[in-house]
């Protein structure tokens, strides 16, 4: 998608990302490479139905990763648990929450452990 200012951005409302690597191959200037790790992960914020009492899981049911899960809290509310190794930042969890609730934070990239 491009915005008003004919600049490219990635709308999770539009859909979540399947990894097929058309972007990468839109991009006129080699800014995106299927090479480059993806370092953007979900992150739950406080207007979450779930934490406010109303019970919601369909973040959880929307996750192919499996990386979203509650924990039990008083008051009849789940604290939504996301397991940042587990998920992708494919946005599909985004796209399905009712209030949007889910937004995306970069995270630093994995390295591998020198001997």
């Amino acid at each position: 998608m491009k915005d008003a200012g004919d600049r490219p951005f990635l709308d999770f409302n539009a859909g979540a990302c399947t990894f097929c690597h058309a972007c990468t191959d839109a991009c006129d200037f080699g800014a995106l490479s299927p090479e480059n790790e993806w370092l953007w992960r979900g992150s739950v914020e406080s207007s979450c139905l779930s934490m406010n009492g109303v019970n919601c899981r369909t973040c959880e049911d929307h996750c192919d990763q499996r990386a979203i899960g509650f924990r039990l809290q008083t008051g009849g509310r789940a604290q939504p648990v996301l397991d940042e190794d587990l998920c992708n930042g494919c946005g599909g969890c985004s796209m399905a929450c009712p209030v949007g609730a889910i937004t995306f934070k970069k995270t630093n990239p994995k390295t591998e452990a020198r001997p």
